[in-house]
């Protein structure tokens, strides 16, 4: 966690939107999650899986730098 340059979340966790919402990046971020469940239907039939990620608009602290890290989503397959 120290060294941490980003808080990375999955597209399915429960406070994703809330962030997003207050980062202004609400439209954004919905249209990631959809897409990213319609590739995973669609990957579980290819060998590779290019990993994608959004800008939620919000960041965090890191508590044992106390530096500001942003608050990504990123597709979890």
């Amino acid at each position: 966690m120290f060294g941490a340059t980003a808080l990375v979340l999955a597209p399915e966790h429960p406070r994703l939107m809330g962030f997003a919402r207050a980062g202004g990046r609400e439209a954004e971020v919905a249209r990631f999650v959809a897409e990213d469940r319609a590739r995973r239907l669609a990957d579980r039939f290819t060998a590779t899986v290019e990993k994608l990620g959004v800008f939620t608009g919000r960041h965090a602290i890191n508590p044992f730098s106390g530096e500001k890290i942003p608050i990504w989503a990123r597709t979890s397959s």
